[in-house]
């Protein structure tokens, strides 16, 4: 019980299991892009960070028991225009 702990436990082993839903999120969502055969472009390249983002840190927020409706919403938001800003920049062109 020692080590189940959350006040007691290293601080990189409390953010390993987010890291690790992270990247199987972000990497089966590039597999679904990959087998649903849509082209390469900025946005199919962007969907899997963002849709990654987005489920790490609605689960951050909801274990710290932390989470609204609101602050969904907001991440939804922030995603939105993020997603809008990376697709129109010119840069990455």
């Amino acid at each position: 019980m020692l080590f189940t702990d959350p006040s007691h436990v290293a601080l990189p082993i409390l953010l390993l299991p987010f890291l690790l839903i992270g990247f199987l999120v972000n990497q089966t969502s590039k597999l679904v892009i990959k087998f649903a055969k849509i082209k390469q472009s900025t946005a199919s390249r962007l969907i899997p960070i963002l849709l990654a983002f987005s489920v790490v840190a609605v689960m951050v927020l909801s274990s710290l028991h932390q989470l609204t409706w609101k602050d969904t919403v907001l991440i939804l938001v922030f995603g939105i225009l993020f997603a809008l800003y990376i697709v129109r920049a010119d840069f990455l062109k």
